[in-house]
């Protein structure tokens, strides 16, 4: 773990990780914004595995705190069990499984219950990574001080 500083903000996540010939590092961080009075991101970057995730909670409420978690402890706990061998197939699988599981965590509660997530999986060689998504969350490449 080291810590840097990304976009004149504190990260709370941050990861330096060697994958085959690739050198990944991994800047993770969240702010409330001015919309609501609590934060219901959800941030992984996994200490073992060229996973980092993040899921963004829609609301203001325990919807969007459940949803978020659900939705990061489903993708990442299927991705764990399956890996090494984790390809576009079991990463999009995965993503499916954590919306089933978000709809039905919320069909209890009597409010929005949702979110976006993005998340990043790459080869045990380094030689290829798959971004995914649900909802309108985005992911940037950095590289030399440009995004891409």
């Amino acid at each position: 773990m080291f810590r840097r500083r990304f976009l004149d903000r504190p990260v709370e996540a941050a990861r330096r990780l060697t994958v085959g010939r690739v050198t990944l590092e991994i800047v993770a961080g969240s702010v409330v914004g001015h919309r609501y009075l609590e934060n219901f991101d959800v941030l992984h970057v996994d200490p073992e595995l060229p996973i980092a995730a993040v899921a963004d909670g829609m609301g203001s409420g325990e919807g969007s705190r459940l949803a978020g978690r659900t939705a990061m402890d489903t993708l990442v706990g299927r991705l764990r069990t399956r890996w090494p061998g984790v390809g576009p197939r079991e990463l999009r699988a995965a993503t499916a499984v954590a919306q089933t599981r978000v709809r039905q965590a919320g069909a209890g509660l009597a409010e929005l219950t949702g979110c976006t997530m993005t998340a990043l999986v790459a080869e045990a060689d380094g030689e290829q990574a798959w971004i995914v998504q649900l909802g309108d969350s985005r992911a940037y490449r950095l590289h030399g001080g440009l995004t891409g």
